[in-house]
């Protein structure tokens, strides 16, 4: 990839798996870390177990430095609770009628991303649960995470250049 490519990119799992694959430039685990918490945010609507928000709340005060690692740890504890009784939930729905919404399964897994160990956020090579975080900067409430939208308005890539940064050095910014 390319800076130009890196910069005009609008694929957010292109992005991770490039910089998964970058020794020198590898993100560090506060800014995996904050990059799953930005999303979840975006998609705040869809994490209705506030076990999922705590758990996004806690990711932001433990990258900072504001919380403890037992706190991150109950709070992973609790928000895998949470997906589990989601998931439950969903199969029950799905017996019944014959339809599977994970939408807000796959929400609650992406908070979970916020809450995981500092080693396994450095060890995101196999990228468990970040297509679900990066799939929650295309939600728009009423939309479903799998539909199609323009890039424009998937807001995930630039997160990534936000908060990772890039392979390429410092952006320049220039005022307007």
């Amino acid at each position: 990839m390319t800076k130009d490519e890196w910069l005009s990119c609008t694929d957010a799992m292109a992005m991770l798996e490039f910089l998964r694959d970058q020794p020198v430039c590898r993100p560090s685990s506060r800014q995996l870390r904050l990059l799953a918490c930005a999303c979840c945010r975006h998609g705040w609507d869809l994490l209705t177990d506030q076990r999922s928000r705590n758990a996004v709340e806690i990711g932001e005060r433990y990258a900072d430095g504001r919380t403890s690692d037992r706190k991150r740890r109950n709070a992973y504890r609790a928000a895998s609770d949470a997906a589990r009784a989601m998931l439950g939930d969903i199969e029950r729905a799905g017996q019944a009628t014959g339809t599977y919404d994970t939408d807000e399964l796959d929400a609650a897994g992406a908070a979970l991303t916020t809450v995981l160990t500092n080693h396994q956020l450095r060890l995101f090579g196999g990228l468990a649960n970040w297509d679900k975080v990066v799939y929650l900067g295309r939600y728009r409430v009423g939309r479903k995470l799998w539909e199609e939208l323009p890039s424009a308005e998937d807001v995930a890539p630039r997160l990534v250049r936000d908060i990772l940064g890039g392979p390429f050095g410092p952006v320049a910014v220039y005022p307007v």
